[in-house]
């Protein structure tokens, strides 16, 4: 299970109003580790988002048409990209600029769509 999945998975059990101790016990971990993951998406509810991997694949998978990918694409709040760390094999942070790049190396996006979505993306970014 990935990261965000797990993200999603704690907050979920949270939703339903399970303790941390019960959701530590079902899952066999640490009630701390429990604790620290769902303060994490508390102070960062980003975690939770879909990223621009995942509307590719929910594109791909017919769950959303290219029109509303794109739209989506250039609506998403993305942040500077990074490599997880400790992971050895290529990893980008999710929801980063990497991934929208990603797309356009793999061909899920024209050179032409991927500047329209840069373009879009970055004057809703407001200045510092």
């Amino acid at each position: 299970m990935n990261e965000k999945v797990y993200h999603r998975v704690l907050w979920a059990a949270r939703q339903t109003g399970l303790p941390q101790r019960e959701i530590a016990q079902l899952i066999e971990q640490p009630q701390t580790m429990i604790f620290r993951k769902l303060k994490a998406v508390d102070d960062d509810p980003t975690l939770l988002a879909i990223g621009p991997l995942e509307l590719h694949d929910a594109m791909q998978a017919g769950r959303i048409n290219r029109e509303a990918f794109l739209t989506l694409l250039a609506a998403y709040p993305y942040r500077d990209g990074t490599l997880v760390e400790p992971d050895t094999d290529w990893s980008y942070l999710p929801g980063s600029w990497d991934q929208l790049t990603q797309l356009a190396l793999e061909g899920a996006i024209t050179r032409e769509e991927f500047d329209a979505i840069v373009d879009s993306a970055t004057s809703m970014v407001p200045e510092r």
